[in-house]
């Protein structure tokens, strides 16, 4: 008898741990149905304060030595006119380097050797973006056979600015958003319980490259402004 009611026992507190585990899913749920969660996302812009450029040297020689060699001497050339434009040497960098075989074909699909092909591509950084303009010319007249890219932008500190704004803009349209949920609802909005970035982005403006083909002199680029977006996750409780 004594062994039934331990038993017993046991089993009656074995259902209440059940219960109790049960339950607490559900009290956990019902909390977070007691909130609001929300995004946003806002948008700022401003004129671009960097620029980058990408100069293109090639040379075609029947003997590919040869080919580099004068590669090496034009590089040479629009390397010294760009720093007598006020770009500092560590802002010029390689930013491609081949040496192909250059290949044609014929009226009759033959293949055609031309001479080795030797390209070189110089990436120049500026932060006088009104100055666009003139580094082109520089190095078209110095012997650069164009310009790839050209990618207005921002630099680091102007990033960070314009993030820390976005977020803020961000942040204050996704408090505004949870109010007028919890209004239009009919309860009152309570304490912030969580906050988090979702994304930032910025969209560098690509200028179009028909104002830089043939590169003539005082050749002018208007950039455009660059924008930079950001959105923000908040959840608010329920009083």
């Amino acid at each position: 008898m004594f062994g039934k009611a331990i038993v017993l026992i046991l089993a009656i507190a074995v259902v209440l741990l059940l219960v109790r585990g049960a339950a607490q899913p559900g009290a956990s749920q019902a909390a977070e149905k007691d909130a609001i969660s929300v995004s946003s996302t806002a948008k700022v812009s401003s004129a671009p304060d960097k620029a980058e450029l990408y100069a293109n040297i090639e040379t075609v020689d029947k003997d590919a030595q040869k080919s580099q060699q004068q590669n090496s001497e034009l590089s040479d050339k629009v390397i010294k006119s760009l720093l007598l434009e006020g770009i500092a040497r560590k802002d010029i960098e390689t930013s491609q380097y081949y040496l192909n075989q250059k290949i044609r074909y014929g009226r009759e699909g033959e293949q055609i050797f031309e001479g080795y092909e030797t390209v070189h591509v110089l990436k120049i950084t500026a932060t006088e973006t009104a100055a666009v303009g003139n580094l082109i010319d520089a190095a078209v007249s110095s012997g650069a056979n164009g310009i790839s890219s050209i990618i207005f932008t921002l630099t680091d500190e102007k990033q960070a600015e314009l993030r820390n704004e976005a977020l803020g803009k961000a942040a204050a349209e996704a408090k505004a958003k949870a109010g007028k949920i919890a209004e239009s609802l009919g309860v009152r909005l309570g304490k912030l319980n969580a906050a988090s970035e979702s994304s930032f982005d910025i969209r560098p403006y690509f200028a179009p490259l028909a104002a830089a083909e043939k590169a003539a002199i005082q050749t002018r680029i208007l950039p455009q402004n660059v924008e930079v977006t950001a959105t923000i996750a908040v959840a608010y409780s329920l009083d």
